[in-house]
């Protein structure tokens, strides 16, 4: 019954025990239970008949004694690689002389390192011209730079001309124009050398007679 005492310390610590960081229980948990279904164990408990067995079954116990006693020595070699894995993230785990059963506590609970500093904060960072300046955070420099602008309040500012007077217009030429064509027959009063054509043709054949004699 000692296996089964021990089994019952290592379940109590994995499964019951609040102060156990979520990731450790979960891995003990999910190794503790696979083993406990392949195995067919209930509660990690080992069970014995009151009947007397023969000693066949008996050494199929001490077998299984065995068997039981390797996996108690994986999980406490589980909880050691896990205990390392959080020193090397920085958590400071409670000084225990029996490491095997020693569980480390919650997050919360484990005071970490601090960060590292920035590198800002231990000596001034060169620039591209290849001059250093001051951290951020203690720089007091001696002048400071101000941009300013020309003052313009006394310049002369300079007005465009007033355009109250007209300006002189710009002398055009006339453009000729082209006289106005006429269909209407020349007056009466007309003479010359083809006056008689012209009256011709508006006279009726009455006066034809007084022009051909």
């Amino acid at each position: 019954m000692q296996i089964d005492d021990r089994l019952s310390k290592a379940n109590s610590i994995a499964l019951e025990s609040g102060v156990m960081t979520p990731l450790i229980k979960e891995e003990l948990w999910s190794k503790i239970q696979y083993r406990r279904m392949s195995e067919g164990l209930d509660e990690l408990r080992v069970t014995f008949d009151d009947e007397k067995t023969p000693t066949q079954d008996l050494e199929r116990l001490l077998e299984r004694n065995q068997f039981l006693k390797c996996q108690v020595s994986d999980l406490e070699d589980e909880i050691a690689k896990f205990r390392l894995k959080l020193i090397a993230f920085g958590c400071k785990l409670p000084e225990d002389s029996d490491s095997s059963t020693t569980v480390p506590t919650s997050p919360s609970n484990v005071p970490c390192r601090s960060p590292p500093p920035y590198p800002w904060t231990s000596s001034p960072t060169p620039t591209s011209q290849g001059r250093s300046t001051p951290p951020p955070s203690t720089w007091t420099p001696s002048e400071t730079l101000i941009e300013t602008r020309p003052d313009f309040t006394t310049s002369t500012v300079l007005s465009r001309p007033s355009w109250t007077t007209s300006p002189a217009p710009l002398a055009t030429s006339p453009v000729p124009t082209r006289p106005a064509l006429t269909t209407s027959p020349a007056p009466r009063g007309h003479r010359g050398p083809l006056h008689h054509l012209h009256t011709a043709a508006y006279t009726s054949p009455s006066h034809l007679k007084n022009i051909t004699t």
